[in-house]
């Protein structure tokens, strides 16, 4: 289950993605599904929590997002054989930690679906609410 999940999210990514061009001026809305991540520790080896944001992002705890939360928020999306992070706009990061960080009761694995236009690696995000595991 949670492979074919996996692979239905990397097609709809890669569908996205291929669709926006790197030097589209307008970004089309898409709907990204992937780990909710903190900018802190998103930019990171190793994340503030022990975890490793790039190979393994489902590790990421909800204490850290909290702690970290004033970096601001973003999605990691399964790329290749590891994930790539895309930051949120503010008013994202703002929804982030409204809808899902304060409501979720997961201690981690924490995935969000976001819909929202990605350009220049930022997601200007439009809605986003928690999902369920990859």
């Amino acid at each position: 289950m949670r492979s074919s999940s996996r692979f239905l999210i990397i097609t709809l990514v890669v569908l996205a993605l291929a669709g926006l061009g790197a030097s589209s001026a307008f970004a089309a809305p898409a709907t990204y599904v992937g780990y909710l991540m903190d900018v802190a520790c998103a930019s990171g080896t190793t994340a503030a929590d022990g975890s490793d944001p790039v190979n393994a992002p489902w590790d990421h705890t909800k204490m850290c997002l909290v702690a970290c939360k004033a970096s601001g928020f973003g999605v990691s999306l399964k790329v290749g054989d590891s994930y790539k992070f895309f930051k949120f706009d503010k008013k994202g990061s703002d929804n982030a930690m409204a809808q899902v960080v304060n409501m979720t009761k997961r201690d981690k694995e924490i995935v969000v679906s976001v819909e929202g236009s990605l350009k220049d690696g930022v997601i200007t995000v439009t809605s986003i609410k928690e999902a369920n595991l990859l």
